[in-house]
């Protein structure tokens, strides 16, 4: 009986010491920062980028390298389907669905920034 209290009492020792270690904070912007300090700082990081890729002068020329990417990513993808491991059995060409997965995905985010580079 006395061995279950004193466990009990190592454990809630235990316990307190580790709370004191963990800094548990239910408020998100403990450290002091607002959402206000936080869109200036990202509304600053967001300034030096577009100062950086000069976007302005360079829109036409992003432009030109997105479509180029586009098409070598639609090669590319034709590239994978005329493979001839495409037509091995299911467990040996995985390799080859994952890589047109991938060029799907890269074509669809590439129009993304296409729409993105169109707003700049």
């Amino acid at each position: 009986m006395y061995a279950w209290i004193a466990l009990a009492v190592v454990v809630f020792f235990c316990f307190l010491y580790a709370r004191s270690k963990v800094n548990i904070s239910v408020e998100p912007f403990a450290s002091g920062e607002t959402p206000k300090d936080v869109n200036d700082k990202l509304a600053a990081r967001v300034s030096e980028l577009k100062d950086s890729l000069n976007m302005a002068t360079y829109n036409d020329a992003y432009s030109d390298m997105l479509i180029t990417y586009d098409d070598w990513v639609g090669l590319s993808m034709i590239e994978v389907l005329n493979s001839t491991k495409m037509a091995q059995p299911a467990d040996k060409m995985i390799d080859r669905v994952r890589i047109f997965n991938d060029l799907c995905d890269f074509k669809r985010n590439l129009n993304l920034a296409m729409t993105f580079v169109d707003k700049a």
